[in-house]
């Protein structure tokens, strides 16, 4: 794409566990910049257990920027790639946020070159943030903490005995 000039710059925001990895190797020349919920050596961690549905509702980073983006809507044009990179960061506690590609041009860039559309919505209010009650946990260790909610909850004994195996099965 970039050598047959298929766009002019690009902005990617990935959420996942060692995100870092697909990154940290891109040339600043190609006119990428890419956030990501992780470096490459660590997970990333889902959060906002929904006790009601029994499931995480996100991952931590994610829900940091759906909550910024959500905040400076439709003003998108009054935040850089920049500053939305370090607010994001800044409220993402366990993994370590990191960015790639680009820091020289799409970093300046205001977030309304790539989010929205030029003229539409200007007459939407901005939406509040969502208050959530983050419980964060190690994507990895998302299954066990749900067997062991499930466990916890759990009042008929054969269906206990069977996810006290499954749990012990995981933890070997």
């Amino acid at each position: 794409m970039y050598t047959k000039k298929r766009y002019k710059q690009m902005l990617w925001y990935v959420e996942a566990c060692y995100a870092g990895s697909m990154f940290d190797k891109l040339s600043p020349n190609m006119n990428i910049t890419a956030h990501t919920a992780s470096n490459p050596d660590e997970s990333s961690f889902a959060c906002v257990w929904d006790h009601e549905l029994r499931v995480y509702l996100g991952d931590c980073w994610s829900l940091n920027w759906m909550n910024n983006t959500e905040q400076i809507f439709p003003n998108l044009a009054n935040e850089t790639v920049e500053q939305q990179y370090e607010i994001v960061k800044n409220m993402t506690k366990k993994s370590h946020a990191s960015i790639y590609g680009d820091l020289t041009y799409i970093y300046k860039e205001p977030i309304a070159t790539f989010l929205g559309h030029p003229g539409a919505g200007t007459e939407t209010e901005p939406v509040s943030a969502r208050k959530y009650i983050y419980q964060s946990t190690a994507s990895p260790d998302v299954m066990m903490e749900y067997l062991k909610d499930k466990r916890e909850r759990c009042t008929d004994n054969e269906e206990a005995e069977r996810l006290d195996k499954e749990i012990k099965y995981h933890t070997l």
